[in-house]
C-alpha cells in the first residue's frame, strides 16, 4: 500500500491486487450531514445526489451511458462524517472509469432545472424509508442520540437551493478535505499520471466549520403506527476509533449477535430457543470521535416485554460476570473470519483504506486480528463495566396502535 501527495496537492492511497479482476476508484470528503451546521439538513446528502446529474461537459444522461458503456454505475454515499464517490470496474476499462467519475466530481454543473426535479426523489426516498416500521424504529433512535439527519426532512429539502450546494461543494470538495482511493488490479503509473494532470481544486483561507454537538437526555421513544410487528432499535453510546477500547468492543457485539454469529447470546435465546423474534441483529458501529453498540429486533408486540428482559439481562450479565473460554472463543473465531473475508473485498478495502487515511487512523487488517485474538474475558468485563451497558440504553420502539405503553427505562 501506498500513500503520497502529489504536485497538485491530491492525497492518494494505492493498495493494488493484480489478482483481482476489478477496480475500485474513489474520492472520500472529510464531510457529511454532521457537517451541516447553518445548511438546511439533508444537503450534503442531496449534493451527492445532484453530482451525478452532469458536468461541464457531459448531461447525466451521457455519464449513465458511458457508464453502461463500461459494464458499471457509479454510486456514492453520505453518512455522518464522510461523503464517498466510487466506480468499481472490469480492470481492462480502469482509465475511462476513472475520467468518468474524476469528470463529475470535480466539475459538476449542479443543473437548476435538475434540483427541482431531485428535491421530489429525495422526498420519495423519505416517503420509502417511512412507508418501513423498521426504518423508522432507526430513524426515531438516532433522534435520541442527537444524531444528524442524513435524508432531512420533507421541509428542509424543500428549501435547499443551489447557493447552498455550491456553498457546501466549495467548503469541503477540494484537497484539503478530499482524498483518492485505489485498490484492486489498476495501472499504478497510468493512475498516477491521470491524476497528476487533474485540474482539482485547493482549499480557501476559511475558519473551522462548526460541527454539530452530542447533548443527549431522553432515552426512549415509542411511536405507535398501524403495524403487525413491532419494531425495537437500541443503542448504547461508547467509544470509537482511537480508545483503546475497540478490540474489546467488537468482540462484545460479536458476543451479542454481531457478524452473523448465530450461537450469540440474543440471537440463541430470543430466536432459537424462544422464537421470540425473525430478526435479531447487532452492530458495532465506529466513527473517529465516537461509537456505538447497536442493535435491532422485529417480533410480535406481545413479545416486546419479554424481548426486551432478555437484552437487559445479557447487558447486565457482561457487567457482572466473565466469559467463558468457550464462548470467547467463538466470538473471537466468528469476528475475526468475518474480517479477513471482509477484506477480500477490494470494495471493503477501499471503504476501510478512504475512511481510515482520512481521520489518519491506522489501517492494517493483521494487526487489528491480532488486537482481537489477544482480548480476555478480563477485558471484557472491563470495558463492559466502563460503558455500564444495560444502564446506558437508548431504545426506540414502533408498535401497533393497540398497543399499550412500555415501561420507561431507569
Amino acid at each position: 500500500m501506498e500513500i503520497m501527495t502529489l504536485k497538485n496537492h491530491l492525497q492518494v492511497v494505492l493498495k493494488p491486487d493484480s489478482s483481482s479482476r476489478s477496480a475500485v476508484f474513489a474520492y472520500a470528503i472529510k464531510a457529511g450531514c454532521n457537517m451541516e451546521v447553518g445548511f438546511p439538513a439533508g444537503t450534503a446528502h442531496f449534493l451527492e445526489h445532484m453530482l451525478f446529474k452532469g458536468s461541464a461537459t457531459k448531461t447525466a444522461k451521457k455519464i449513465n451511458q458511458d457508464a453502461a458503456d463500461l459494464g458499471t454505475l457509479p454510486n456514492a454515499y453520505t453518512a455522518e462524517d464522510e461523503t464517498k464517490y466510487y466506480i468499481q470496474v472490469q480492470s481492462k476499462y480502469g482509465m475511462e472509469a476513472l475520467d468518468l467519475l474524476s469528470d463529475f466530481f470535480w466539475q459538476p454543473a449542479l443543473p437548476e432545472e435538475e434540483i427541482e426535479k431531485e428535491k421530489q426523489v429525495i422526498i420519495e426516498e423519505i416517503h420509502m424509508y417511512a412507508d418501513q416500521p423498521s426504518s423508522v424504529s432507526g430513524e426515531v433512535l438516532e433522534g435520541l442520540l442527537k444524531r444528524s439527519s442524513l435524508l432531512g426532512t420533507k421541509k428542509s429539502v424543500r428549501k435547499i437551493q443551489r447557493s447552498h450546494l455550491l456553498q457546501f461543494y466549495n467548503a469541503h470538495y477540494h484537497t484539503g478535505a478530499v482524498i483518492f482511493v485505489a485498490t484492486g488490479n489498476f495501472d499504478e503509473f497510468a493512475v498516477l499520471s491521470y491524476l497528476e494532470r487533474l485540474k482539482v481544486h485547493q482549499p480557501k483561507d476559511r475558519a473551522e466549520q462548526e460541527r454539530r454537538e452530542y447533548d443527549l437526555q431522553q432515552k426512549e421513544a415509542v411511536v405507535k403506527r398501524s403495524v403487525k410487528q413491532a419494531h425495537i432499535s437500541w443503542a448504547i453510546p461508547v467509544a470509537g476509533y482511537g480508545s483503546g477500547d475497540e478490540p474489546a468492543l467488537e468482540v462484545i457485539a460479536t458476543i451479542l449477535g454481531a457478524h452473523g454469529n448465530a450461537s450469540s447470546r440474543l440471537y440463541d435465546e430470543i430466536r432459537e430457543e424462544k422464537g421470540l423474534a425473525y430478526a435479531v441483529d447487532v452492530d458495532y458501529e465506529s466513527f473517529h470521535d465516537r461509537g456505538y453498540l447497536l442493535g435491532y429486533m422485529g417480533l410480535p408486540a406481545t413479545y416486546v416485554n419479554g424481548a426486551r428482559e432478555i437484552l437487559f439481562k445479557h447487558l447486565g450479565d457482561l457487567e457482572t460476570s466473565l466469559v467463558s473460554a468457550a464462548e470467547l472463543r467463538r466470538a473471537i473465531a466468528c469476528l475475526t473470519g468475518q474480517l479477513v473475508i471482509g477484506m477480500d473485498d477490494v470494495l471493503a478495502q477501499n471503504d476501510s483504506l478512504s475512511y481510515s487515511t482520512l481521520y489518519g487512523l491506522e489501517f492494517d487488517v493483521d494487526a487489528f486480528v491480532a488486537k482481537v485474538e489477544s482480548v480476555t474475558a478480563d477485558e471484557v468485563l472491563r470495558v463492559a463495566q466502563k460503558y455500564a451497558l444495560a444502564g446506558n440504553v437508548y431504545v426506540a420502539s414502533v408498535v401497533p396502535k393497540t398497543w399499550s405503553a412500555i415501561e420507561q427505562l431507569s
